[in-house]
């Protein structure tokens, strides 16, 4: 899979600097470190910011100020990179 680029329907301004689109890198293992999957599978919010922040290589900062529209699309980009065991149910690549 490689990478996913979103582009922003709202960028994002933090210290000067516009963030308009995120590239998510696939993950390893090393990212899911500590990672808590639910038994349905599902990812809470704390999460999914988290790792959304890690595989992005932005500043929390960054994703805490992402519309819920640009939120969802990326959610959805990180939830696809996982493997179908590890999805939420009812989520089929």
């Amino acid at each position: 899979m490689g990478e996913k680029i979103i582009k922003l329907t709202s960028p994002v301004t933090i210290a000067g600097k516009t963030t308009a689109e995120l590239t998510l890198h696939e993950p390893k293992a090393k990212h899911l470190r500590g990672v808590k999957i639910n038994l349905d599978g599902s990812l809470d919010m704390d999460m999914l910011l988290e790792l959304a922040a890690t595989l992005t290589g932005e500043l929390p900062a960054v994703i805490d100020e992402l519309s819920i529209a640009d939120l969802t699309e990326l959610g959805n980009a990180v939830i696809d990179f996982l493997p179908v065991g590890m999805r939420p149910a009812g989520k089929t690549p």
